[in-house]
């Protein structure tokens, strides 16, 4: 059972890590002034900001009300599938058509007027094309298709890169160039993929009633990823609006770093917690299995924000070589320790999805929403990328007991609280002591960082898995090393 958790959270952490990996390795090039001013990432920063809000309103939780159907009736999900692209595609024309028109307001507030509307434009359209491929994945999610979704994941990943390489280093159009790279590799894959799915399946039936039950089970979840992006991503409005594009960009850099523990952990964990938390309730195993993982999880996320943390500094110094962002390692412990609690909310908020309650997650999001839209307020004018990460912090702090308050109602789990709560202190104990730490020596440096990680997982695993659950590990890195060995 958790075997197979395990292994579909492998490969769909591959795949994820595939599809963003682009970002991190061009982190040096983005940050180079010979390829993008610090301005012009900053704008970058915004503009990615600004796609990731045009694909909620275009994909408005459709993608994932397919997914939740799919088990409803997987005999006609080839149906199911052609009427969800339909719901996309009268979306992006809705959403191109108003931003058009309201185009003055939008260069004007969100970019004061330093770009041209045709990098709004073809945003838009770069925010639909990944819908299409996001609605794909999750077929390839239903069907249990790890590897196909791993292809598609290095697809992306190789054509990205070759058009950064070729419009930012050959062509050296600066911001244009970033545009264009994922503009045309999305074109080319959505089209592969489109033609791949329809030559296999020919059902083009318009079904209103599978329409309505899409969008009455996808509008709340859109409202929620709506909320949730303004948790994640307008504090990079916010920092420009009260600043400039720059810090936009200075705290970009911190939080991407912060934002690796989602993407290679958190991401792919909730892909195949999905589908797998269904079958595990229709299984009637839930009760013994849920607590377990969310122990499992935090042990995992807590070393995951240690790891980041101590060596965010390091990790700045050898990515990036302009000065200007080295200070962003000191906000990527706000960060992994939001994402710390953003990964415990996909365990405990589980029952509101399981009994079709989707509609709960709206206080729990509306919640975290008011008090990161309050902090960005208060303590962006003051404390500028530390206030947006503070904000950052206890925002998605209050996501997994909030979550937990309402789906207890529901679908009743007794989670160890008690537990969480020494990791977490254990946790920010450790992230606290490596930060005066004061060494030039950076090989000594590495190395007393590396015993205090090597410690602390130490301390996790006396403390909190039982002696079954040491054996079995002990077991398992035994047979690891005589692998090794032959």
């Amino acid at each position: 059972m958790f075997k197979k958790l395990g292994l579909h959270t492998l490969i769909y952490g591959i795949g994820q890590i595939l599809t963003q990996f682009i970002n991190f390795i061009f982190i040096p090039i983005y940050t180079n002034p010979a390829y993008l001013t610090i301005s012009e990432n900053g704008l970058r920063e915004i503009l990615f900001s600004f796609m990731k809000f045009t694909e909620i309103l275009i994909n408005i939780g459709i993608s994932t009300a397919y997914l939740r159907h799919f088990y409803d009736n997987e005999k006609k999900h080839n149906n199911l599938f052609f009427n969800s692209l339909i719901i996309i595609s009268l979306n992006f024309l809705l959403i191109f058509s108003l931003f058009y028109f309201s185009k003055n307001f939008i260069l004007t507030e969100f970019f004061k007027n330093k770009i041209s509307f045709s990098y709004i434009s073809k945003s838009i359209i770069i925010s639909y094309l990944n819908v299409i491929i996001i609605l794909y994945l999750s077929l390839l999610r239903a069907l249990e298709k790890p590897f196909l979704y791993i292809s598609i994941g290095l697809i992306k990943l190789i054509s990205i890169g070759i058009l950064n390489i070729f419009f930012l280093i050959l062509l050296k159009q600066h911001l244009k160039g970033f545009i264009n790279s994922y503009y045309y590799s999305l074109i080319i894959i959505t089209i592969i993929i489109l033609i791949f799915h329809f030559l296999k399946h020919h059902d083009f039936n318009i079904n209103f009633n599978i329409i309505k039950k899409l969008v009455i089970f996808a509008m709340p979840i859109g409202f929620i990823n709506l909320l949730n992006w303004s948790i994640k991503l307008s504090n990079r409005l916010f920092l420009n609006q009260y600043f400039d594009e720059k810090l936009s960009g200075l705290f970009g850099i911190g939080s991407n770093i912060g934002t690796i523990i989602f993407i290679a952990f958190i991401a792919p964990f909730a892909i195949a917690w999905g589908p797998y938390s269904y079958k595990m309730d229709k299984e009637k195993k839930a009760i013994y299995a849920f607590p377990k993982i969310f122990i499992y999880v935090s042990i995992i996320l807590s070393i995951l924000s240690v790891g980041l943390s101590i060596f965010s500094k390091e990790i700045i110094k050898f990515i990036i070589k302009d000065n200007y962002y080295l200070s962003s390692y000191k906000i990527v412990p706000f960060i992994t320790i939001g994402y710390f609690f953003l990964g415990i909310n996909y365990i405990v908020s589980v029952g509101i999805n399981i009994t079709k309650k989707t509609y709960l997650h709206l206080p729990v999001v509306i919640t975290a929403t008011i008090i990161n839209i309050a902090g960005n307020i208060i303590l962006i004018p003051k404390y500028k990328i530390f206030g947006a990460a503070i904000s950052f912090l206890i925002s998605y702090m209050s996501f997994p007991f909030v979550s937990n308050f309402f789906s207890q109602k529901y679908y009743k789990i007794n989670y160890n609280w008690s537990i969480l709560f020494k990791i977490l202190v254990i946790t920010i104990c450790t992230i606290s002591l490596s930060l005066i730490i004061n060494i030039k020596n950076l090989l000594l440096l590495l190395i007393i960082k590396m015993i205090i990680i090597i410690f602390f997982c130490i301390i996790l695993y006396h403390l909190f898995l039982n002696a079954e659950e040491r054996t079995k590990i002990t077991t398992y890195y035994e047979k690891i090393i005589s692998k090794i060995h032959l």
